[in-house]
């Protein structure tokens, strides 16, 4: 007999409440069974085993992976499976420097619809995002293409470099060398298929992914900056918008990469997102305001001050939230939109002061990086002055995963994170110049 109910991670396989004892035979078909909930048999395995079979007899047996030959750290691995699943995924193989990056199609990037459970956070790591090019420098920007299965990664080294994420290979796709020109922020715009890239220059670079063609911008016209280092594109790719002087944002016509209008708060500008429809932008800055703005007008239509803020540093939107990152290293969780309306969400003109849902207060240091995942069950929030400072959080119980990540997992500093489309992997740049690369195996492919 099996006591299942000692072992937390055993108590998942029980029955009913107060269930302790089971027989073996029962616990190995339990632990099967919560494995192949977790991992599904993929399509092209039951077409082999099929084929095995012979096509009349009954295919029998779970499809694993041997992950015994990875670089791995994996946490919440036991034996109902969550250290297992390592990242497979389609589309071609890709490397070299030249010719056009052609765009591979998704794979493991697509997830599951399930409810996450607080607690244990089901995470795999896999072969590192850069392996295949690591970079020589501090990485600075790390992102996942909105519909493929493409990474970049750029930074000190004046490089972007553009790999095939699948969690075994990750092959390199092409690099391009940007002289004068330290990158501190790179991003995808689906919108157009280009990478734009900036730093602490009054210029910046688009580079076109189709025709594997770089395009300098040598100013925007109209402004004087003498550095476009930050900036962020909308859900659509119609606007980018890049943050200015004196409590400007800048907004760009990706079409055109033309200026077409500034929007100002007061106090230097720290912070800003779009929300996933596209129709808002939020900003923060050096007073701890929050501002809410119509992207269709540029008008500001709501602002807060964020509680208990010295300054925000940090923000990231979502359909159901909003999170703000402060200097003190607190970051506030807010209601947004119709579903949160009893706190007062910003998502409607004319709103009320909003409450926090939840201050979280797991950071000591500035708060650089917030991100939440494609359903809004996770929010990764970093900083990048200490040294493994990193956190990932459960939505909605606003609690921090306890298994992830461990002392022996090598964040050193984080400089730059990103989630996949469909949360099946999560990208971690660091000092090193190396891309972290996990697996959470909670989402896998559809």
């Amino acid at each position: 007999m099996v006591d299942i109910s000692q072992v937390a991670r055993l108590r998942k396989l029980r029955a009913f409440d107060g269930e302790t004892l089971i027989s073996r035979a029962e616990y190995r078909k339990r632990l099967r069974s919560q494995f192949e909930r977790a991992h599904p048999m993929p399509a092209w395995a039951k077409k082999s085993n099929k084929r095995r079979s012979g096509g009349g007899a009954k295919a029998t047996g779970a499809v694993g992976f041997d992950d015994s030959g990875s670089d791995s750290d994996s946490s919440g691995a036991d034996d109902s499976g969550y250290g297992g699943g390592g990242g497979g995924g389609g589309g071609a193989e890709m490397d070299g420097d030249g010719g056009a990056a052609t765009v591979p199609t998704t794979g493991a990037l697509v997830g599951r619809s399930r409810t996450l459970q607080p607690g244990v956070l089901p995470i795999t790591r896999v072969k590192d995002g850069n392996a295949a090019d690591p970079s020589n420098a501090v990485v600075q920007s790390v992102a996942f293409h909105h519909s493929s299965q493409l990474l970049l990664a750029a930074g000190f080294d004046k490089t972007l470099r553009l790999f095939q994420v699948d969690g075994r290979r990750n092959a390199k796709v092409q690099s391009v060398f940007l002289p004068d020109l330290p990158i501190h922020c790179a991003a995808f715009n689906g919108g157009t298929e280009e990478v734009w890239l900036s730093g602490r220059r009054p210029f910046f670079y688009v580079y076109d992914l189709g025709g594997a063609a770089v395009r300098k911008v040598p100013r925007i016209m109209g402004r004087d900056e003498k550095s476009l280092e930050k900036f962020l594109i909308s859900p659509d790719g119609r606007w980018v918008v890049f943050y200015g002087n004196d409590g400007n944002l800048i907004v760009v016509a990706a079409k055109t990469k033309a200026w077409v209008t500034n929007i100002k708060m007061n106090g230097a500008v720290r912070a800003a997102a779009f929300s996933p429809d596209g129709q808002r932008l939020l900003s923060s800055g050096e007073h701890g305001e929050v501002y809410v703005w119509d992207v269709r007008t540029w008008r500001c239509i709501a602002r807060h001050i964020d509680e208990g803020s010295l300054g925000g540093t940090a923000v990231a939107v979502a359909e159901q939230y909003y999170a703000v990152g402060s200097n003190s290293g607190v970051v506030n969780v807010y209601g947004s939109g119709s579903a949160s309306a009893h706190a007062g969400g910003l998502y409607a003109e004319g709103t009320a002061k909003p409450a926090p849902l939840s201050s979280l207060m797991h950071l000591t240091t500035p708060v650089d990086l917030l991100r939440f995942n494609g359903d809004a069950q996770i929010l990764a929030m970093a900083s990048r002055r200490k040294k493994d400072s990193l956190k990932i959080v459960h939505l909605p119980s606003f609690t921090v995963f306890s298994n992830w990540p461990t002392t022996g997992t090598p964040l050193r500093y984080v400089s730059a994170i990103d989630i996949s489309p469909n949360s099946g992997f999560l990208a971690i740049g660091n000092d090193r110049g190396r891309v972290l690369l996990y697996r959470l195996n909670h989402y896998g492919k559809a």
